[in-house]
């Protein structure tokens, strides 16, 4: 499955990336390990289904849509 999506969050460029990296249990679900460098692999459980996501790109540093 290939699933991607665009949200508009009000909060600073680092917070936003922690939250996507460190903390994506804290809104989204139970998660095995947390995400701190590309190509880290992890699951995602909701109940007993599961979903497998690698990490393919972090780029903190690099303009997202032209805000830094």
């Amino acid at each position: 499955m290939d699933y991607q999506t665009e949200v508009e969050i009000d909060t600073n460029i680092e917070n936003c990336f922690k939250a996507i990296t460190l903390e994506i249990n804290k809104w989204w679900g139970i998660v095995d390990y947390p995400v701190t460098k590309e190509d880290d692999e992890f699951s995602i459980f909701f109940g007993e289904t599961k979903w497998r996501f690698k990490i393919t790109q972090l780029c903190l540093s690099k303009k997202f849509n032209g805000i830094v």
